[in-house]
């Protein structure tokens, strides 16, 4: 194979993986599952090395498709590079950068919604809608505790400096921070615009100020998740959250049949991988059928993602159904 071949198939390789390994999640989801499962919190987008340990496991499971349901007591991590995201059936989201690592400490639906999650290292970026009255939503970190009502805000746990952070984008949150044996020691509110850091040393609060580097250019991704969870309210408002769903399968499957027309890659694979690949496009017609039996067929077949934008974060993969027809 020529050098410029090789350049070809090194960067259709990786988008072919990530399409395979969302064949292998529809494939598993056809029509006639499509209320089969349902979870509180699920992964709503990722990319690049990422893993969720599971309550009890030793080991982890690569995160290879949208919509992998989270459990209390279930670790999100993100490897070098990557990132991930967390959605909850409020709207909550919460991303996670390189490096970071999440357990879903405690989730509880019952009259009152508690949302308990602890970051164990690395930095997250959280929008929480405005609770009701008896609910709570708590992030902790080996130095604090913030607890929220509804805002925007990121958590930093264990910089290069060992310390632990919070900043606030909308509304405010309370601080506490932590002794090393876990009590409080001391509490502060942090305002919409300012940062407040807990010395890991000295195990006492740095004074509050406006962002520094690390913080102040976020705002960019605040507003695109925000867009995300605005556009999924009004497709859910509209009832038009389960046409999407099957649109995006049939967008993905349109890709799928791109890739599979392309010789020179796809005589290249394995046999279980291109069987795998046909059984999936062998679902279209099951798709297409559910579109008009609900009489709302407003599938295009030249369409190839534009709607992408209903998702959340940055990465705008094709979003692929887990399901959550309530939740997402």
């Amino acid at each position: 194979m020529s050098k410029s071949k090789q350049a070809i198939f090194s960067m259709i390789l990786p988008l072919f993986m990530f399409l395979f390994y969302q064949a292998v999640f529809a494939e598993n989801n056809a029509p006639a599952q499509d209320n089969a499962d349902y979870s509180v919190a699920y992964i709503n987008d990722f990319d690049g090395d990422c893993s969720i340990i599971r309550a009890g496991a030793v080991s982890g499971e690569d995160i290879t498709e949208l919509y992998m349901p989270l459990y209390k007591g279930d670790t999100v991590e993100t490897g070098a590079g990557a990132k991930a995201e967390v959605v909850f059936d409020d709207d909550t989201v919460v991303k996670l950068d390189e490096g970071s690592s999440i357990v879903i400490s405690d989730l509880v639906r019952s009259k009152n919604k508690k949302t308990f999650l602890e970051v164990l290292q690395g930095c997250v970026l959280l929008i929480v809608k405005k609770l009701d009255p008896g609910d709570d939503f708590t992030v902790k970190t080996k130095m604090a505790v913030a607890a929220v009502k509804g805002t925007e805000f990121a958590v930093q746990a264990a910089d290069k400096n060992g310390n632990d952070g919070v900043a606030v984008y909308d509304g405010s949150v309370k601080v506490a921070m932590l002794d090393s044996g876990g009590g409080v020691k001391d509490n502060t509110v942090v305002e919409k615009n300012s940062e407040v850091m807990v010395s890991g040393g000295a195990r006492r609060f740095n004074r509050m100020k406006m962002f520094s580097g690390r913080f102040l250019n976020r705002r960019a991704e605040f507003a695109e998740l925000r867009t995300g969870i605005l556009k999924m309210r009004e497709l859910k408002r509209n009832g038009k959250i389960s046409d999407f769903k099957y649109n995006r399968r049939l967008e993905f499957i349109q890709k799928i049949k791109k890739l599979r027309n392309n010789p020179e890659f796809y005589n290249r694979l394995d046999g279980a991988h291109k069987a795998r690949i046909e059984r999936m496009i062998k679902h279209e017609g099951a798709f297409r059928q559910a579109l008009e039996k609900k009489g709302k067929n407003n599938y295009n077949g030249d369409k190839t993602g534009n709607d992408g934008d209903a998702g959340y974060g940055n990465n705008r993969k094709d979003k692929k159904d887990r399901n959550h027809d309530g939740n997402n």
